[in-house]
Parts: C-alpha cells; structure tokens; sequence
C-alpha cells in the first residue's frame, strides 16, 4: 500500500513539473510571437513619429493598458519629454514634436526616473499606497503602474508608461514581456534619432540609403525567425525539433541586433568590434544552407556549399556571417530573372584559409569594379543600397584578412576571402 502510495505521489510531481514546463514553454512562444510582429511593425515605420506610434499600438495589443505614453529625454539628456501617448478608447496615438510637447519632467522623476536609473522595468502593483502615483497630470488616476526604461547598449532614451485606474491590472508575465519589447523599441528609437541628426546634417540622401540597408539586412533574420516560429507552432511539432528551433530564432534575433549595430558603426565611421571564437568551416557551411537555402529556392537560385578543408578559423561568427550573406544575396540578385547556381567553397589558400563566393549570373562590369566597394555604389540592382560591399569589405579587413573580386560580363563573379588562421 505505501508502495502505491508513493508512486501515486510521484506521478503527480511528474504531472506538476510538466505542466509548468508546459506552460513556461507556451508563454515563450507567445514571447517570440510578439516579437515577430513588433519586429514587422516597426520595420515599417519611415520616423520617428512612425516608430513611436507603432510602440503604443504593439503595448496595446500586447499588454493591454488603460492608458500608455512615451517620453524621451531631450538633447541634453536631462528631462524626460512627452512624445507620444494613447487611450485604451483611442484608435491612435498623438505625438509630438521636441518642442511642443506638453509636459516635461526631470529624468530622476517617479516611477520613470526609478526605470531609467535602474534599467529595468518598475512594476507598481496597488498605486493607492504610494501618494507619488496617485495622479497624473489632467486627472487621469492611477491604481497600478508599469514602466519599461528604453535603453540602447547602456544609452538611456526614455520610458514607456503603462497605467490603469485598477490595481493589479498588470501582472509579471506583462513584466517580462514588456523588457523584450522595449528592448525592440529603444534600437528603433535610436536609429531614429540618428537619422535625424544626420538629416540636420545634411545627408539626407546618402541617410535614406543607410536606412534602406539595414531594412534589406534585417529581412534575412526576420523571415527566418518568422518561419520557425510557424514551426514551433504547429501541432505534432516535437519537443526536440521545438528546442532546435528555439535555438536558431535566438541566434537569428542575436544577429538581428548585431546587424543595427554594425550598421550604426559604420554610418558614425566607428572602427569594426570583434568577438572572435573558434568556429568550423563545417559549421558556417551548415549555418548559411540552413538560413538561406530556402528562400533562395524560391527564386530558382540554388545554393551549394563545399567545405574542401575543414579549418578551423576564429572569427566573429555574427559578422562573418552578413559578409557572406552579402555576397550571397548579391549574387542571387544578379540571378533571379533566370535562376543559377551560388557556389560557396571552404578551403585553404596561400595566405591561410579562404572562402570563395562565385555565381553564374550577370556579372560585373569592368568599369565598375573599382567602385564596388565605395558606399551607396549600386551597380545592377534596382533596390540596391550601395552599403552591402563596403561593410562586407570592412568586416573582411577587421578580421586581418583580404577580399578580391574577379568578374566577367554575362558569366558571373567570384568573391575571395583570405582570412589568417588561428
């Protein structure tokens, strides 16, 4: 009889665990999904006024508030302005300018000024017992309170605010959710801010192309992430096969920011920052097939890769990584009225290990190929950005390594990376 009582006892321990693993798995799905259309939507926002506007409408869909706003600190970093803000009741959100904006407050102020000197949010669960949360400005009353910091790398920008005039309106789970959005937010803010001081500079131009290349970069690790997470998704899906794809939509958000980042580097004419680690030739092989060989398919484009040495190289794997990407997207671009064959050969070379990227597409002309490698050059592509070769290029060169080209009209292009072995 205790024999059977304990077993009963154990199947039920069992049954707990995996029912919180269950549901600790079901709320990180939810995550990534969220993330995914946060992702698109501020993907598509052109501003500032565009971005900010999108940031309530995901906090509203996501969270669900009574009432949201953000507001960013001024040039000098000293008050928090208000810039946009929303009702529950509202179809959309009003923003404003830096200079007509409605209130505007020292950044150590309340719960924002806690936020954003702590870094992470401020969860006030009853705002009854604390008079500094009682009300806001036009008698808007509170009774419980979330406020996400907004921060790039370790730059403060702002703080989202969420309110509702009930208490425990917002729980944990809208806690960490809102950390990984805000986290969204504050790199699309950022590149905002950028633009803007460039356009003050004069270099709209050359700008609305940079904007343009991080977008076109970004579309790889996005379409990627979207697919497995469809995957992740569908019934019969196991839990090995979730947790490999878990594994490559973590990676794929990692070089999602890693892209904004280096882009932004590049565009400030900031020196390249490398983490570099041991990696196989193996191993990228297998990581391009699996991030690329689909959606090249899609274009009757076919991407073969070869690995005739296998080296082990240290490198920043995020970085080699576009580098590769670039060419390789490149040459599907100069391929995909006709469809062709992308070779991608791992081996050694002269100078240490080498990786050629060659194609059978239209190839370069002559008179361009001393050009390619200067910014906003666009040669046979109708939505070129011009900024794919120069990074590619710089990336190359911050590893100590060399990048040559050789091409021929209406045959293709080869691209060859030297790179220094360990």
């Amino acid at each position: 009889m205790g024999e059977s009582g304990g077993a009963i006892d154990t199947h039920r321990v069992y049954a707990r665990a995996l029912a919180e693993a269950n549901r600790a798995f079901e709320e990180k799905v939810r995550e990534l999904s969220a993330l995914r259309r946060a992702s698109d939507a501020l993907l598509e926002a052109v501003d500032l006024t565009g971005i900010l506007k999108s940031a309530l409408d995901i906090v509203f869909d996501e969270i669900n508030p009574i009432n949201c706003s953000i507001m960013l600190l001024d040039r000098a970093g000293e008050r928090l302005l208000l810039r946009a803000a929303r009702g529950a009741d509202d179809d959309e959100g009003v923003s404003f300018t830096e200079a007509d904006t409605p209130r505007a407050v020292d950044k150590s102020f309340g719960a924002a000024g806690l936020a954003l000197s702590a870094g992470t949010p401020v969860l006030v669960v009853d705002a009854g017992t604390d008079p500094v949360f009682k009300e806001l400005p036009g008698g808007v009353s509170i009774g419980s309170l979330l406020v996400a910091p907004l921060i790039y790398g370790r730059k403060p920008l702002g703080v989202v605010n969420m309110s509702s005039p009930e208490p425990s309106h917002f729980s944990p789970e809208n806690e960490r959710l809102v950390t990984i959005l805000s986290g969204l937010v504050s790199t699309a803010v950022e590149n905002a801010q950028l633009v803007d001081r460039l356009v003050a500079k004069e270099r709209l131009s050359s700008l609305g192309k940079m904007a343009a290349a991080m977008i076109h970069d970004m579309r790889t690790p996005m379409h990627v992430i979207a697919g497995f997470a469809e995957l992740i998704a569908e019934e019969g899906t196991a839990p090995g096969e979730r947790r490999e794809y878990l594994g490559i939509i973590n990676t794929q958000l990692e070089r999602f920011m890693s892209l904004a980042e280096e882009t932004l580097e590049f565009s400030r004419g900031e020196e390249a920052t490398l983490e570099k680690k041991p990696i196989t030739f193996e191993a990228l092989a297998r990581e391009m097939e699996t991030t690329l060989k689909d959606s090249y398919a899609k274009k009757r484009v076919a991407l073969a890769c070869r690995v005739e040495e296998p080296l082990s190289v240290a490198v920043d794997q995020t970085k080699l990584l576009r580098a590769l990407f670039n060419l390789t997207n490149n040459a599907c671009d100069a391929m995909e009225d006709n469809g062709g064959v992308i070779g991608v050969i791992f081996g050694r070379g002269p100078e240490g290990a080498r990786i050629t990227v060659n194609d059978n597409g239209k190839g370069i002309p002559a008179a361009a190929l001393t050009q390619i490698f200067e910014p906003f050059v666009s040669v046979n592509k109708s939505n070129g950005t011009g900024l794919g070769l120069p990074i590619t290029r710089r990336i190359v060169e911050a590893h100590g390594g060399r990048l040559r080209v050789v091409s021929t009209e209406g045959k293709g292009t080869t691209f060859t990376l030297d790179l220094p072995l360990p």
